[in-house]
């Protein structure tokens, strides 16, 4: 019954056509607000990280989909390859209490800790924060969190998967690694922490990619349909 569907991501005008859509699709991704790109000077010991520790972040529903198991173990599978670290998560939802069991038989509940639900400004303080925004999720449909914290200066490691995937344009901004790959997960991990300068590159690329998403450029092209 309308003119025209908008589906944020080629992976998802795919689903609706494999679904019998007929009319005509467009793809246009969801645009960053402005408040996206506001620095606030967030910092590490606004979440009770030292500087010297390597702060990790994600984001989201704590459900299955969104795999934070494997984001679990892999980190927990890099041992002493890596200096000290911290996961906070912000985000709540019903595999919490399994994911504290399991952070607790992979001997790192103490380097992982949940938010629960914040407010969008705080989850964005913390990806600014943030050493490396890591997120695993098969089941985005776009993937706002993943340019949210670019927007912020932070490199992202996503699965190759549904919208972060194409989002990301090929290693744009951060690391894709294979989806559902705990080891792949953990090596690209790896590398980014001892890659200094392949971590400024892909900062400076992540603000880059980030504002060719900004909401004005997209608003402009969705006038034009």
């Amino acid at each position: 019954r309308c003119a025209v569907v908008i589906a944020p991501t080629p992976a998802i005008k795919d689903v609706l056509l494999g679904y019998g859509t007929t009319v005509r699709i467009e793809v246009l991704p969801t645009g960053l607000t402005r408040d996206a790109f506001a620095h606030s000077g967030a910092r590490k010991p606004d979440f009770g990280v030292d500087e010297e520790t390597w702060l990790f972040s994600s984001a989201g529903r704590l459900g299955r989909e969104k795999n934070f198991d494997l984001l679990f173990r892999a980190l927990a599978s890099l041992g002493d390859t890596i200096p000290a670290w911290k996961l906070i998560i912000a985000g709540d939802g019903p595999e919490r209490k399994n994911l504290a069991k399991l952070a607790a038989e992979l001997q790192i509940a103490d380097r992982v800790t949940v938010l629960g639900y914040v407010s969008r400004a705080r989850v964005m303080d913390l990806m600014e924060a943030s050493d490396l925004f890591t997120f695993p999720s098969v089941s985005e449909t776009q993937g706002m969190v993943v340019l949210e914290s670019m927007a912020r200066g932070t490199p992202v490691i996503a699965a190759d998967a549904m919208g972060p995937g194409q989002m990301m344009k090929g290693d744009r901004g951060g690391w894709l690694t294979k989806a559902n790959d705990v080891e792949d997960f953990a090596a690209k991990v790896l590398a980014a922490v001892h890659d200094g300068p392949a971590r400024e590159r892909k900062a400076a690329d992540a603000r880059l990619l980030a504002s060719e998403y900004a909401a004005e450029g997209i608003n402009a092209t969705l006038a034009g349909f």
